[in-house]
């Protein structure tokens, strides 16, 4: 996804969330993933800049890497305790944070979910990349290099995250219906 499409996004669910604050209130939380990835480093220029485009304030707080679920949680627990009008995520693991994002709800504060599901109901928006079929893609496009024959190595970003294991299920799945003469001797 492209650094203006990143950007436009987050500003639409900044933009989303801004018009649910509470009278009096102008703090939206807004949780990564990770702070050190630099997906999420774009991510955050393009949340600081709808921010100040939308005059509201941004705590911006995420664990140092991808796998920190329990710090999330954390930090998730933190803005509901410090009350902050709305609260966009993309959250480290689909069920661990999703008992602490209903605790969110429940609080009445907005949630948006970006970048990777969580299983709850009742968040205002989700705005993230169909993983599946950008796996499926990736195999086309793998398949047009290759010819439609040989063999490909798959290095994964985040082994055993929800995005990347869309995105290997996409690509598995495409490979072994549209190019099985196409064989993945490696992952990593």
């Amino acid at each position: 996804m492209s650094y203006t499409r990143r950007t436009l996004l987050m500003g639409s669910g900044i933009a989303l969330l801004s018009s649910c604050r509470r009278a009096g209130e102008q703090i939206i939380g807004v949780i990564p993933k990770a702070t050190s990835h630099l997906f999420f480093l774009s991510v955050h220029a393009g949340v600081e800049q709808a921010a100040k485009d939308l005059h509201v304030e941004v705590l911006w707080n995420g664990p140092q890497n991808e796998t920190d679920y329990a710090r999330q949680i954390e930090i998730v627990d933190s803005m509901i305790t410090r009350q902050v009008a709305a609260l966009a995520i993309s959250a480290t693991d689909e069920e661990a944070l999703a008992a602490p994002l209903e605790r969110a709800i429940r609080a009445g504060i907005p949630v948006t979910i970006f970048d990777s599901a969580v299983n709850i109901k009742n968040y205002v928006s989700f705005i993230a990349t169909d993983n599946y079929a950008a796996g499926c893609t990736a195999a086309r496009t793998l398949a047009g290099f290759l010819q439609g024959r040989g063999k490909a190595g798959m290095v994964m970003q985040k082994p055993g995250g929800t995005s990347t294991v869309l995105r290997e299920r996409g690509f598995d799945a495409t490979v072994a219906k549209e190019f099985p003469a196409i064989q993945v001797v490696a992952r990593q």
